[in-house]
């Protein structure tokens, strides 16, 4: 895990995962704390970074109406949506993901949550569809394809 700061005082970051570059988001202030076994990056500025291995990948969404789209390689996620927030968004990769593995939303209290498919090849309870969700859920990859979820 990789957060180049963009510099020039702006509030701009690039995100890299593995050496690839998983997009660009902006940072801000947010009074949350990280819960336990979760990465809090603060004071970004500049400075040494240091290659970190991660068995899971783990995401915790501090801002309102977040979309966070997970690739092939966050299989077995766990993505955190605190209380009282107005939501959010999960798409699901277009990628061939080992049946057995999960994403697990945990959203009590956290506004409607939409997990949406990233085309139509991905499956979400047999549809290629959007479903949406108010509290708690894990969708768990069933199919040969590595691209059918179902909620359980």
């Amino acid at each position: 895990l990789k957060v180049v700061y963009h510099g020039g005082n702006t509030n701009r970051a690039s995100l890299y995962i593995d050496g690839n570059s998983a997009g660009d988001f902006s940072l801000m202030y947010c009074p949350a704390t990280a819960p336990a076994n979760t990465i809090q990056m603060t004071s970004i500025t500049g400075g040494d970074t240091y290659d970190t291995e991660l068995a899971a990948f783990s995401a915790s969404v501090y801002r309102d109406d977040a979309t966070l789209s997970l690739k092939d390689t966050d299989a077995s996620s766990y993505v955190y949506f605190p209380a009282g927030a107005r939501g959010g968004k999960v798409v699901l990769p277009d990628a061939k993901i080992s049946a057995g593995n999960t994403v697990q939303i945990v959203a009590n209290s956290a506004g409607t949550i939409t997990i949406q498919p990233a085309n139509e090849n991905v499956l979400i309870n047999g549809l290629p569809s959007s479903t949406t969700t108010d509290h708690s859920t894990t969708l768990v990859q069933t199919g040969e394809d590595g691209k059918t979820w179902v909620t359980a």
